[in-house]
């Protein structure tokens, strides 16, 4: 439980490190974390380049800056915080798992097609 809280202290005091991300590019980032948040029902909107994210359209509950290959969190609100932290978490991980293009993938990987049984090959149970 303490290796948890370390992390996200971590995380709050020095920001997310996204250099692991493929193909990383802030304002891609930026943009795609936003559309990822609207779709979760969140309400985003963008003021000088920080994110505010909440619940609904009177209250922010955390801002984010996305700074080169950091992005910073910090609690406006308290109530509901921990909530979009986890998700925010949630999104570094789908970004950072971005499936290679298969016309980039290793031409030694076997398809379905190697994978068929020849008939002049024994086949052995």
């Amino acid at each position: 439980m303490s290796n948890i809280k370390a992390i996200l202290k971590r995380a709050l005091k020095h920001g997310f490190d996204l250099s692991g991300i493929p193909d990383y590019s802030p304002t891609k980032f930026k943009n795609d974390l936003f559309d990822h948040l609207v779709e979760n029902h969140y309400i985003v909107f963008e003021e000088l380049g920080v994110l505010y994210i909440g619940y609904d359209i009177f209250q922010e509950i955390a801002e984010v800056d996305i700074s080169g290959t950091t992005m910073k969190v910090k609690p406006l609100l308290e109530t509901g915080f921990f909530e979009i932290l986890i998700e925010l978490f949630r999104y570094v991980g789908i970004a950072a798992k971005e499936e290679i293009p298969s016309s980039q993938k290793n031409s030694d990987e076997k398809t379905t097609e190697d994978c068929e049984p020849d008939d002049s090959e024994e086949i052995w149970l």
